[in-house]
């Protein structure tokens, strides 16, 4: 079993305040999330896509930034505030080349909190960036 990551943990902390033991609980609570995915999740296994992160946070009646600001701290190794001085439109015009799914949804992320927003392009840049430096070494 790997070491659990800072989003395995809040994960768990946010488990026992519901009062849940297991993640089968997790993946019961939202269609489409299998069980499997979570364990992977809380293990390190992936870095989930916001998609997966909305469905766990779904389930344990979290906030999506709660979630966000673990998985930054895994990808990053370095404590990230979601109030981020980011370019908004400048990185959502990168973002938008590198994920071309984000396209339709960019009118939907204007309509979200100014927090929720930056969280997500936080976690978006941060995975963008990993991934580059992975290629340069490769």
């Amino acid at each position: 079993m790997s070491a659990p990551t800072h989003l395995g943990r809040k994960i768990e902390e946010l488990m026992a305040l519901k009062g849940w033991d297991s993640q089968a609980q997790i993946a019961d609570a939202v269609e489409g999330l299998q069980r499997s995915t979570v364990s992977r999740v809380m293990n390190g296994k992936v870095d989930p896509d916001l998609a997966t992160l909305d469905m766990i946070a779904t389930a344990l009646g979290a906030p999506l930034e709660a979630l966000i600001q673990a998985a930054l701290l895994d990808l990053t190794g370095k404590e990230r505030s979601l109030s981020l001085s980011i370019d908004e439109d400048a990185e959502m015009a990168v973002l938008v080349q590198t994920y071309p799914w984000l396209r339709p949804v960019v009118r939907e992320l204007a309509s979200l909190s100014v927090e929720d927003r930056r969280g997500i392009l936080a976690y978006l840049h941060a995975q963008r960036v990993l991934r580059e430096g992975q290629s340069e070494t490769e």
